[in-house]
């Protein structure tokens, strides 16, 4: 028995000196905003309705390499999603700040295409928690948690033996989740000034989206450090 025992620590030691650590930092930025001219409630004709739409996301995560061709780590997700309509007067008609944070572990098997250039499959299991305001109507609040297991693929780069960069695809993508909404709205009449709302949702889908604005829009591309 303590030969077995002498024998598993040792493993450990060794498997612990030839394993690595990686940090890094993924992140996507997109935003876009239109302008169009129309006649609002008989209003002048020549009046334009602006909206614009920012996101910002940033993913630092730290992976534990346990051979050549598998790793596994943990994530924090943090995105965010600023919307803001107006006319020409520079009147707010409706704005609003979504935020979501994504704490995710996952397992990584990659696949060498050259010797700088390799391509990875991701299994992500995540939970994540959003809340959404509106800046005209403070009395209206949603909220959400969920949990999700999603698989995808992705590319990296070597830069140098240190730094790397690299790129997650969100298509072809695989993903099955269950979320929890939870709606209050205050300005609600009918409902004695106040109603809420919750619901139970359940998605399972294969490639969601394949269109080009839709994978520009959710590709994330990070640099990695490699201690």
């Amino acid at each position: 028995m303590k030969k077995l025992s002498l024998f598993l620590a040792l493993m450990a030691i060794a498997v612990q000196a030839n394993a690595q650590f990686t940090v890094s930092l993924s992140f996507n930025v997109n935003g876009n905003s239109n302008s169009e001219s129309q006649d609002i409630l008989g209003q002048d004709p020549d009046s334009k309705f602006l909206s614009s739409s920012y996101v910002l996301s940033v993913t630092p995560s730290v992976r534990y390499q346990i051979s050549d061709k598998w790793e596994t780590g943990l994530e924090i997700g943090v995105k965010t999603t600023l919307e803001d309509s107006r006319n020409n007067w520079d009147s707010p008609l409706y704005g609003s700040n979504r935020t979501e944070i994504t704490p995710t572990i996952f397992g990584r098997r990659s696949f060498n295409l050259t010797d700088k250039l390799s391509l990875f499959a991701q299994c992500n299991l995540g939970f994540s928690y959003l809340n959404y305001t509106q800046e005209k109507d403070k009395d209206y609040k949603q909220s959400s948690i969920g949990l999700s297991l999603s698989l995808f693929p992705g590319l990296v780069y070597k830069l140098t033996e240190k730094f790397y960069v690299e790129a997650k695809l969100p298509w072809p993508k695989m993903q099955f989740s269950i979320r929890n909404d939870k709606t209050e709205d205050g300005n609600i009449a009918s409902y004695g000034g106040k109603r809420s709302i919750e619901r139970t949702q359940t998605n399972f889908a294969f490639a969601p989206s394949s269109s080009l604005g839709s994978i520009m829009d959710n590709t994330s591309i990070g640099i990695s450090y490699h201690f």
